[in-house]
């Protein structure tokens, strides 16, 4: 009888820990609930978002009211919940009496009319600015583009300029010819020689060729005479020239 009796109390003892335990982990469940709920409201309310503030109260109380907890700390969160909603309803009764005196909300803070009035204008101004300084990049951003556009397009003129330079020697004696008296008895020297220059401008697109030739005159006397023949391609095997210069 008297290890019933024992197993009897232990048994009572360890349920009696057991439910000591469950209402501890759910005294301090309910403390994080309402502890947050009680913070949130203080942050609406302080922001005169007295709805958000009223419903985290309420649902603070309806969770303390649904417990059948009854502890110093369940009077205590309580209590707390009931102090916060003075501060709330002090608050907004505050809030209420400003806007009466022509105070206006703005970007969360009571204002005066004219100070409001100030802030927009300098919200306008600085956003003004900031919309400046992204139309003056975003020039940059496109001239820098263009730039770097017209700087491949050039090079990639002066490299295919690069394979017409002998076709532009070679056209450059026959606009020479045109201006010879005996255009048959001409000479040029050999594209590579020192004295033949080539160069190509990109700006232009056209070609200025620089060498000599040695022709007969009217007397039929030859004689070597320095040139310079600016010329550019047209279409298909056709060139042009606005200048031919003989010395």
């Amino acid at each position: 009888m008297i290890g019933v009796a024992v197993l009897a109390i232990s048994a009572i003892v360890y349920f009696n820990k057991a439910a000591d335990h469950r209402d501890a982990e759910e005294s301090a469940r309910l403390a994080t609930l309402v502890d947050n709920r009680v913070k949130s409201a203080q942050s609406k309310f302080e922001r005169y978002d007295f709805s958000g503030a009223r419903n985290d109260l309420e649902t603070a109380s309806t969770e303390l009211e649904e417990t059948s907890l009854e502890s110093i700390q369940i009077l205590e969160l309580a209590d707390t919940v009931a102090m916060t909603r003075s501060k709330l309803k002090a608050r907004e009764k505050e809030y209420q009496q400003k806007l009466k005196e022509g105070w206006v909300l703005f970007d969360g803070q009571l204002i005066r009319q004219e100070e409001r009035a100030r802030l927009v204008a300098e919200r306008k101004e600085r956003e003004e600015r900031e919309r400046r300084k992204r139309e003056a990049a975003e020039a940059r951003r496109r001239a820098a583009a263009q730039r770097a556009a017209e700087e491949r397009e050039r090079r990639q003129r002066e490299a295919a300029a690069e394979k017409l330079k002998l076709d532009a020697y070679i056209m450059s004696q026959e606009f020479v010819k045109r201006r010879l008296k005996a255009p048959s008895t001409a000479q040029f020297p050999r594209f590579n020689d020192s004295d033949v220059i080539v160069a190509f401008s990109a700006d232009t697109s056209k070609f200025t060729v620089l060498a000599w030739v040695e022709a007969q005159n009217a007397f039929g006397v030859f004689l070597r005479s320095d040139y310079l023949c600016s010329l550019w391609p047209t279409s298909g095997d056709n060139w042009q020239s606005d200048s031919v210069i003989l010395d």
